[in-house]
């Protein structure tokens, strides 16, 4: 069944153009079919100015009963911004859209960074600025909820989990409590899975068929089967079949579906309400689905008949409950099959996504800034080579491999543009103004373009400098705290950022241990403000950072092989 905010929107967008057809046939007026149609597209467009202008009365209105003033609109040639829509929606595919774009950034620097434009008959905040983000994220956290267009978008992958939960339901606090002691410092200092799974990621590197690596791929195999098995317990091995898939392999199948399932629902995110009806007759989440939701049943009746067959004292249980996965903690508080794998399912999205990611971004810049990698390099020179696990305390003091990754999220976060929904009028106070917020609005957020802002970072903004978190250039997260949310910030923090600030230090350490030099062998350049892209001038073949390799997404890369590594 279509919400209820759909059916206004449709009711706005083509109810005018069905009265003045129905008035045509009414008073029998002789008119072409071009004609009637041109006159349809006029009264919708008229319609939809008049239905702009009373929002536009009403917001006034109500701001000035909250002593703040309504956030400047953003207009545009099309009704109903369809031309804004399509500038973004080609944006994300990597095709210039620049004059809006353009427009864009002048609008928000004239009007405090948040600008309001109505995207098929609804309401539409947008901003990059830190202050806004902070009052979204933080500040007034309890205005701001996923909200339920988020919910239906993500409601076949994730169910109701953590990502796709509010805090205005139980589920939310609920699940976050759930989860939150499992990534604590002690179970994150054992490094037993990084290590294996390292090995298979650079085994599988020895064995590819040419010296051209897809390394997007491969860190998107190791993400995932590391996730897995430190979530699970579950070895997948999707990278013993990095070279040699197969269509009926399991893991192959599982890291397909994933990909597919990831991409499908973040469309559906841009697409609003309105993908009820582009896929009102093909739901492309049905198949991948019927692939992932099998196999961690499979892992989760295993698991539990594991703890009923199992027999143990009390010491045995409480050493089990030491070395216990996330499933074994969620198996202590309930045995809800649905809600454990969308718990599941959440968790492993975050700790897939935003490593590959990570990685991935970290080998372009490395492969473009060789001084950057040599100096890398030098840093991790004492630590023991492959072989000896590292530790935490090992890890941990190596400021410069930390600056290499907070300057990779700060100009590449794996999420550069967020949603939040009002869920009541609010206001947002920035530079002495009240910024009136109206409730049931979609605000949409950029922390890719508040992350490259000259304003906060200076002019070398878009400019990757691992130094500027080693010198007094540091002081800006000082004055303004959130001008670096790359696992977001406030209630929602990301409770496993430790995990792949550890996970991407391991395998990091691990890659150029082995391999001196990481080269591109094609010319791929960066493409898009909103997701990470690549695309070679000559090739069809682009990546999304953001959402890691899918098909014939990639990153090619050479590496060449440290002397070290080569007696």
């Amino acid at each position: 069944m279509l919400p209820l905010t759909l059916w206004i929107m449709l009711a706005k967008l083509f109810g005018p153009m069905i009265l003045a057809v129905y008035a045509f046939e009414r008073t029998g007026i002789r008119a072409s079919k071009l004609e009637i149609t041109l006159v349809a597209l006029a009264t919708s467009y008229v319609a939809g100015s008049i239905f702009m202008l009373v929002d536009d009365i009403t917001e006034y209105f109500l701001a000035r009963k909250m002593n703040a003033t309504p956030v400047k609109r953003y207009y545009t040639w099309w009704p109903g911004s369809i031309d804004f829509v399509y500038a973004c929606t080609t944006k994300l595919r990597g095709t210039p859209a620049a004059p809006l774009d353009h427009a864009l950034v002048t609008t928000l620097g004239k009007t405090n960074g948040i600008i309001r434009f109505r995207a098929m008959g609804r309401d539409v905040y947008y901003t990059d600025n830190t202050t806004a983000i902070g009052a979204i994220l933080a500040k007034s956290f309890d205005h701001y909820t996923k909200g339920e267009d988020f919910k239906r978008a993500f409601g076949d992958f994730l169910g109701n989990g953590i990502f796709s939960s509010d805090q205005s339901d139980n589920w939310w606090a609920w699940h976050r409590k759930s989860t939150k002691p499992f990534f604590a410092k002690s179970r994150l200092s054992d490094f037993t899975t990084f290590e294996s799974h390292t090995k298979h990621l650079l085994s599988a590197i020895d064995h590819a068929p040419s010296d051209e690596i897809d390394i997007q791929d491969l860190f998107g195999r190791f993400t995932l089967d590391a996730g897995v098995e430190f979530l699970f317990g579950y070895n997948l091995d999707s990278m013993g079949e990095a070279y040699t898939p197969t269509s009926h392999a399991q893991s192959s199948s599982f890291l397909r579906a994933f990909n597919e399932a990831q991409e499908a629902s973040s469309t559906r995110v841009l697409q609003g309400d309105t993908f009820l009806l582009t896929e009102a007759f093909h739901n492309p989440m049905k198949a991948p689905m019927a692939v992932i939701r099998p196999l961690l049943d499979r892992v989760v009746d295993a698991a539990l008949a594991r703890r009923k067959s199992a027999d143990l004292s009390a010491e045995e249980a409480k050493i089990a409950t030491e070395h216990a996965t996330l499933l074994d903690y969620l198996l202590d508080i309930t045995e809800d099959k649905t809600l454990i794998r969308s718990e599941l399912l959440n968790i492993l999205l975050a700790a897939r996504d935003t490593t590959a990611s990570l990685l991935t971004s970290v080998c372009y810049e490395l492969a473009n800034h060789p001084e950057a990698l040599k100096r890398l390099r030098e840093e991790i020179a004492e630590l023991p080579a492959a072989g000896v696990e590292l530790s935490y305390e090992q890890i941990t003091p190596l400021r410069y491999l930390r600056a290499v990754l907070n300057e990779t999220l700060r100009l590449y976060p794996s999420v550069p543009l967020n949603v939040r929904f009002a869920r009541h009028d609010n206001v947002i106070e920035h530079e002495g103004q009240r910024l009136f917020i109206r409730g049931g609005t979609r605000f949409n957020y950029s922390t890719w373009r508040m992350q490259r802002c000259p304003e906060l970072w200076g002019d070398d903004a878009e400019e990757w400098k691992p130094e500027r978190w080693l010198d007094e250039r540091i002081k800006v997260i000082s004055k303004f705290p959130h001008a670096f949310v790359p696992f977001s910030a406030g209630p929602r923090l990301c409770i496993g950022q430790n995990y792949a600030y550890q996970e991407s230090s391991y395998c990091l350490i691990r890659l150029l241990q082995k391999y001196q030099g990481i080269s591109l062998t094609r010319q791929q350049r960066f493409m898009s403000c909103i997701t990470l892209q690549w695309r070679a001038p000559n090739d069809a073949d682009m990546i999304t950072g953001n959402f890691p390799a899918v098909d014939d997404r990639h990153l090619y890369v050479r590496l060449t092989k440290a002397k070290s590594a080569q007696q």
